[in-house]
């Protein structure tokens, strides 16, 4: 079984506190805007005339050059996109995302509520990805095996 490449674990444990810094600064310029309209709803929607240049820096302001921050609306859940890329050598790319649930609108755009900030993980090891991926190997292995043994039963 291949193993993780330690840099793929640093770049999470990084993108994920990345992630959490972002969220809260955030949730601290979208708080005094709870009950207000945010989203514009008709045309092409997107961010009401006042917020809309507060979130362009809030975007553009986040991360290292490698990094894209961004907050997305879809079916009215407010969600903080953050994905980071990391160059392995000798040659190729590894993208990370994490994604953070913020709050919700209602369909009229107006903020309805934050949620609480989240708590990723910020101290993952190799070791212990290697160990899951194994167990879970491990797993799916004695699940086929026993599915193996009762298909003439099933329909």
């Amino acid at each position: 079984m291949n193993r993780i490449d330690p840099a793929i674990v640093d770049a999470r444990n990084q993108l994920n506190a990345r992630a959490m810094a972002a969220e809260a600064e955030l949730l601290a310029i979208l708080t005094p805007w709870i009950g207000r309209k945010i989203r514009k709803t008709s045309g092409h929607g997107g961010w009401v005339a006042k917020l809309e240049p507060i979130l362009h820096t809030f975007m553009t302001s986040n991360g290292h050059p490698s990094d894209r921050v961004w907050l997305t609306c879809q079916h009215n859940w407010l969600a903080l996109d953050c994905q980071s890329m990391l160059q392995l050598q000798p040659h190729g790319v590894s993208y990370s995302k994490a994604q953070l649930s913020i709050g919700k609108i209602d369909d009229t755009g107006v903020l309805l509520e934050l949620f609480q900030p989240t708590e990723l993980r910020t101290d993952y090891t190799a070791q212990e990805i290697d160990d899951a991926r194994a167990e879970a190997y491990r797993l799916e292995s004695q699940a086929r095996d026993l599915r193996h043994k009762i298909r003439e039963f099933e329909r």
